[in-house]
């Protein structure tokens, strides 16, 4: 508690009114507080400084304990475990010991009785019904069932007894099986059969352009028949064909032309072979083999018109037909060797819209060019 009376005298106040002493009691009061809690949150602070400072040393402590502890951990454990010792040496072999006396012989046992004798098969066949029957060695018959129809039956037969075996296959190539009535044996095939009798001499005759050799035959040999030269036989497609040409009447008066002949038509007509481009636009190569009239319409851009592919003959006549779609679209012509060559005329470098162009050109060997003799143009 502050004494106020005597702080009035101490700091002489005593001509002060009351009023005016209070409110110096009152900031001198204030003053004191301020500084008592001023002094409580130092010491608050120092204390906190204090406390994380043992923090500190306790953790150093711990983490040097830690240390001490796993370094004393690892040499006890070295110690109760210790280092491997070194191997020792190997012993001496040791010696062979005695052999041991043989063992008293023992008894034979006494013998088996014989086994019963087996049963096998004597005999197999197949009846005229055709039915299985075997029939084994002590007298036992087995009938097996059917192994074929009857029709089959009654030409087949197996023979299984020792006089009547088929007799062995293999080296028996082009012979025949013979009943001599007792048994069966391969014989030589000496042709024949179908009847009896004898003859002393076999002829062949043929017709006009077939040849026939060795005829007659007398004893023995071969009838050979060939084309006589200039002769053939024709297939049952050529046959045909020589009818139909056969049916056509006298061939030579007929006026055939030929590749060599030198021959004048009279009332024919040639049909020109019209071949349309492949396309409308872009690079055009006309087939001098095959194309007389070259068609190149509806084009929807401009063009280049390529040497025609082809073998050409001198004099060889091709009319290039040009049209676009409603605008005029641009040429461009090829003009090295075996392409187009303009003689007397102007090479067109673009259609008329909507219009259509005939290009003439004769094939010049003799210079290897297709010359364009003709361009018109529709009004």
């Amino acid at each position: 508690m502050i004494d106020k009376s005597s702080i009035v005298k101490t700091l002489q106040l005593e001509d002060m009114t009351h009023e005016d002493q209070m409110q110096v009691l009152a900031s001198i009061e204030q003053s004191i507080k301020e500084s008592k809690a001023k002094q409580k949150e130092q010491l608050k602070s120092n204390v906190d400084f204090v406390v994380e400072a043992l923090r500190g040393i306790k953790s150093d402590l711990e983490t040097k304990f830690n240390r001490l502890d796993s370094t004393l951990v690892t040499k006890v454990d070295r110690i109760l475990k210790g280092k491997d010792g070194l191997n020792g040496k190997d012993g001496a072999p040791g010696k062979d010991g005695r052999p041991g006396r043989d063992g008293a012989p023992g008894v034979n046992g006494k013998d088996g009785q014989n086994g019963k004798d087996g049963v096998g098969v004597s005999k197999a066949k197949v009846d005229i019904d055709g039915e299985l029957v075997i029939t084994l060695t002590d007298g036992t018959v087995i009938e097996a069932g059917k192994v074929f129809t009857k029709a089959v039956a009654e030409k087949i037969r197996v023979f299984s007894n020792a006089d009547n075996r088929v007799p062995e296959l293999v080296g028996q190539a082009d012979k025949i099986l013979s009943n001599d009535g007792t048994n069966l044996k391969w014989i030589v095939n000496s042709g024949g059969g179908g009847g009896s009798g004898t003859v002393t001499s076999v002829g062949l005759s043929a017709p006009t352009g077939l040849t026939v050799s060795g005829s007659p035959v007398t004893t023995s040999g071969t009838l050979a028949l060939t084309f006589t030269a200039g002769y053939s036989i024709p297939t049952t497609s050529s046959q045909t064909n020589w009818d139909t040409a056969y049916g056509w009447g006298n061939h030579a008066s007929a006026g055939y032309i030929t590749s060599n002949s030198t021959s004048t038509l009279t009332n024919k007509r040639i049909n020109p072979r019209v071949v349309t481009a492949s396309a409308t636009s872009g690079s055009l190569t006309p087939n001098g083999d095959t194309t007389d009239v070259y068609n190149a319409m509806g084009l929807t851009g401009a063009i280049t018109l390529n040497a025609p592919s082809g073998t050409p003959v001198d004099g060889q006549k091709l009319i290039i037909r040009l049209e676009d779609n409603g605008t005029g679209r641009g040429i461009t012509w090829t003009t090295s060797s075996g392409a187009f060559r303009a003689v007397g005329v102007t090479l067109p470098t673009t259609t008329t819209a909507s219009k259509v162009s005939y290009i003439g050109c004769v094939y010049n060997s003799t210079d290897v060019f297709w010359d364009i003799i003709a361009v018109a143009t529709q009004a």
